[in-house]
């Protein structure tokens, strides 16, 4: 569970769980997964929590991650916690208003707003760590959808 794990839920979303860890690394390598469902997807979703294990690079490594998601062609990407502040930033300073990014600051804000947004078709990518309870997010999600 949380290891780059599919799973199909009704409207046909599609859930990719990388919830296991979260480093820089495995985001890397999850939102190439993601890539993968391109043409098989309306839209491609990422979600990232708060990377706890980062130590004092935290604000550093979370800039760098905004850096590389602003260049995939990613269409929706929700942003939870408060360390995140730093990758929508930097996402925002290299692609302007063409990315749609969302913040939250809680857990309970965004599962509302997700199950008012997803669509059918829709390939979600639910990467972080527990800090932020991302395998609840998709358990959340699962019940839900």
């Amino acid at each position: 569970e949380g290891r780059g794990v599919l799973i199909n839920c009704k409207r046909d979303i599609h859930i990719l769980d990388d919830t296991y860890d979260a480093t820089p690394q495995s985001l890397m390598k999850s939102t190439k997964s993601l890539l993968a469902f391109r043409d098989y997807s309306k839209r491609l979703v990422l979600i990232m929590g708060d990377m706890a294990e980062l130590g004092k690079q935290s604000k550093t490594m979370h800039e760098m991650m905004g850096h590389y998601l602003a260049a995939m062609p990613i269409d929706l990407i929700l942003l939870i916690g408060k360390k995140v502040q730093f990758t929508a930033k930097a996402i925002k300073a290299y692609s302007g208003e063409k990315k749609n990014v969302q913040e939250f600051s809680s857990m309970a804000k965004a599962q509302q707003w997700l199950l008012n947004e997803l669509e059918s078709n829709d390939t979600i990518l639910i990467e972080g760590s527990d800090k932020e309870d991302m395998a609840g997010l998709v358990k959340h999600l699962i019940e839900k959808l």
